[in-house]
């Protein structure tokens, strides 16, 4: 929203980015250019967030991209976001959307409940089955257009879904990392983005062993732990998993490692040296490895921590010391730098 030029918020500013190039009488320009396109039903040109339903189901995963809406009405807008979706993800290791704009009956319309504008989206019948089809459970659906919609959509406070004649006022929260199970209530069919909150994933880095090498795999997890090195040594210890970009790797943990193995995680002074204090049955495991294994076990721990740009090295400590050489002739003293060569292209 723009108040500056906008006090209404009915013009839509779409995904704000960092801007170097332009200077701000050419980006004011810009933004008259869509206030005045909107209050005209006129074409306009704007970057949105599209939300996707991650593999298997079990969130939402954003994805900018440059739309071009020849209509810029609310309700055209908003059948262009339903087009927009049902392309299908471009860079983010989503599900494949059926065509939902076929599915409507009527064009999407706004209405006002309870003082607040909100976005009427009705599909025909056929809308679970062709959900189901594509592996896609319902309530992940209504969190992807919720989301959708509301971040884009000027003034749009909630959305309300209807399925023929029904409108839908709760949901069974399907395959989330958390509350699965539970049920999502909308008393006045009003559904929000707060309602969805734990649908929002994001995209971690994982390395997980290919031949005597590692493979780089991308996992959706909540998005608040995309950069967590505890929760990252989690997934790693769960190995490769179906909803991954890449599925069926080798695991880089020992099967007998869990969480309780890992004692800590400190960042050094320096702030970029990332120290990992493990249980000294973890050596033990270890020393027991060839070559071609240890080197999966440790840089599959390092590239996938030194994803996050604030970690440069990791250093591995055991029952509260160093150690130094494995049986097999690697080195463990000192700190590990991310290795590129390990992983296959």
């Amino acid at each position: 929203m723009q108040p500056g030029i906008d006090v209404a918020s009915l013009s839509p500013s779409g995904t704000l980015q960092q801007n170097l190039s332009d200077d701000l009488a050419t980006i004011w320009a810009r933004a008259e250019s869509i206030r005045d396109a909107t209050a005209n039903g006129k074409k306009v040109t704007c970057t949105a967030t599209l939300y996707f339903p991650a593999s298997a189901g079990m969130g939402i995963l954003a994805e900018s991209r440059g739309l071009v809406f020849p209509n810029a009405t609310v309700p055209r807008m908003a059948r262009a976001l339903l087009e927009a979706l049902s392309e299908g993800p471009r860079s983010v290791h989503a599900l494949a959307i059926p065509y939902l704009a076929d599915m409507l009956s009527t064009l999407p319309a706004v209405t006002m409940t309870g003082g607040e504008r909100v976005l009427i989206l009705r599909f025909d019948r056929s809308l679970p089955e062709r959900l189901q089809e594509s592996g896609i459970p319902l309530s992940c659906m209504a969190a992807s257009l919720c989301y959708t919609m509301t971040t884009f959509l000027p003034g749009i406070n909630g959305v309300q879904i209807y399925i023929g004649t029904e409108r839908l006022t709760n949901l069974t929260q399907e395959a989330t990392y958390q509350g699965a199970g539970s049920t999502l209530s909308f008393p006045s069919g009003v559904m929000r983005r707060s309602q969805f909150s734990v649908y929002l994933l994001g995209e971690c880095t994982l390395y997980f062993g290919q031949g005597e090498g590692l493979r780089a795999v991308r996992r959706a997890v909540p998005w608040y732990e995309t950069l967590s090195p505890r929760y990252l040594m989690q997934q790693l210890c769960q190995g490769s998993q179906y909803y991954d970009s890449s599925a069926e790797l080798a695991p880089v943990l020992p099967q007998s490692m869990g969480d309780s193995d890992l004692l800590g995680v400190t960042l050094s002074v320096r702030d970029d040296v990332l120290i990992l204090h493990f249980a000294s049955s973890v050596l033990d495991e270890m020393k027991g490895m060839d070559l071609p294994r240890a080197m999966r076990m440790v840089y599959g721990m390092v590239n996938t921590l030194c994803e996050n740009q604030r970690i440069r090295e990791v250093c591995l400590f055991f029952g509260g010391a160093q150690a130094d050489t494995l049986p097999c002739g690697l080195v463990l003293a000192g700190t590990f730098l991310k290795n590129p060569a390990m992983t296959a292209e």
